[in-house]
């Protein structure tokens, strides 16, 4: 009987030394999407669709208003079965720029998650092709961490540079040049100091 807690413990052990041996990391996964070209230009693309058919609904709107003004003008000229007629046609183009724009906003939509699924998966290959190359045994969704230990490191900034290596060599150089510049100014003004100092104890 004593044996079986024994054994127990051993499989224990055995299971957190396994686990202490694994190179484990953390990657926000939201952050690597919202900084990929990818999703940003998405966001672009949808944000100018979905301007286009607010802006053809507001001039349809618009347009129809207008009618309405015009025929309300007409009131007193045509009978009240044209009146109502020609007020029902006005009615139902309304009707039925509302539901172009309702259809055109709902496969805007879908279009839209349809490319964040495919932007997604191209994420997680991205991570998974990351952590193959660094040699991680396991890479969790920071999202969905209650808890870790200073020693699991999180690689979400790395995975960002990674993901878009032109914009990271463009921020780079600009901070080089920027650099450059700097140091330059100091040499050039450390210079000056040293030439006003011999001058002066020339004097």
């Amino acid at each position: 009987m004593r044996k079986l807690p024994l054994l127990f413990a051993a499989l224990l052990l055995s299971s957190n030394l396994a686990a202490a041996d694994l190179k484990i990391a953390l990657a926000d996964v939201n952050v690597i999407f919202e900084n990929s070209s990818e999703a940003s230009a998405l966001m672009e693309d949808i944000k100018a669709r979905q301007a286009v058919v607010r802006e053809k609904f507001i001039s349809t709107r618009t347009a129809i208003e207008e009618k309405y003004k015009e025929l309300e003008k007409q009131r007193d000229v045509l009978s009240k079965e044209a009146f109502d007629e020609k007020a029902k046609a006005l009615s139902t183009e309304v009707s039925s720029a509302e539901k172009d724009a309702a259809k055109s906003a709902s496969e805007i939509e879908n279009d839209y998650m349809s490319r964040v699924e495919e932007i997604g998966k191209k994420v997680k290959s991205f991570v998974d092709d990351y952590a193959v190359k660094e040699k991680f045994d396991l890479v969790l969704n920071a999202n969905q961490v209650l808890y870790h230990s200073a020693t699991v490191v999180d690689i979400t900034g790395e995975l960002v540079a990674r993901l878009n290596p032109d914009e990271s060599r463009i921020e780079s150089n600009s901070m080089s040049s920027e650099i450059k510049s700097d140091s330059n100014g100091s040499l050039s003004q450390q210079g000056e100091s040293k030439k006003k100092s011999s001058r002066g104890n020339k004097k």
